[in-house]
């Protein structure tokens, strides 16, 4: 079904996610899973996808992308806050904002994140504590890249999404871990963490590619991916 669906913004699916509660996050993989088969009608810029013969999900899309979660709308009772909605967008490709990477490259911005840090020679430390994520503090030293306040928040949101990815593993790390990683990588790419946040985006497709069986999949990719990270 993912390669019916339309692009969706990293917002869309974390606010579906977000929506639900802990009950139906549960519930969100399989649910995804039964529905991976349903029909996908396409009617200009409206996606409809019949869940039943009595609920749909419809996608709504601006410039070919699902921008908002208004766009995006179930006829059940639960609706916005359901399960149909949510498990539909797990399954739709995100938008990988390639115009942020270009700006990014074409300014020649440093991008910031522990591999970032390491090979600049930047004070960049982790430190865990009983299974908790590492946390990365910058030190200021002659000719390192020294981050914001806000910059080092996102790189330890990044951190902290990385390692449970894993943490869980490839069969663990369903939508909802799937959802952190993308919430952490867009809140990176904001801060102009650039490096980390394309490396987190690519983590989250790849993890999506695995547990659909996609035969491009291939485990190396992830392994370095989340390196990364």
């Amino acid at each position: 079904m993912s390669d019916s669906l339309p692009p969706i913004e990293t917002p869309v699916l974390v606010a579906a996610v977000d929506a639900l509660p802990a009950r139906l996050r549960k519930k969100l993989d399989d649910s995804a899973a039964k529905l991976a088969d349903r029909p996908v009608t396409r009617d200009g810029d409206r996606y409809v996808v019949a869940i039943d013969d009595a609920t749909t999900v419809t996608l709504t899309v601006t410039g070919g992308v699902v921008r908002s979660p208004e766009s995006v709308a179930c006829t059940c009772l639960l609706a916005p806050n359901c399960l149909h909605r949510a498990s539909i967008l797990s399954l739709a490709p995100v938008h990988d904002g390639d115009e942020v990477a270009a700006v990014a490259e074409e300014a020649g911005e440093a991008t910031a994140g522990p591999a970032d840090a390491d090979a600049s020679g930047s004070g960049a430390t982790r430190a865990g504590n009983q299974g908790e994520a590492a946390e990365v503090q910058a030190v200021p030293e002659d000719g390192a890249v020294v981050l914001t306040t806000q910059q080092i928040a996102a790189v330890n949101q990044l951190w902290r999404a990385s390692v449970a990815v894993l943490s869980d593993g490839v069969t663990g790390s369903g939508a909802v871990a799937r959802a952190a990683l993308l919430r952490a990588a867009h809140e990176a790419q904001a801060c102009k963490v650039y490096r980390a946040a394309a490396a987190a985006r690519v983590v989250a497709t790849l993890l999506q590619a695995a547990r659909a069986g996609d035969a491009h999949y291939r485990l190396a990719d992830l392994s370095q991916r989340c390196a990364s990270c």
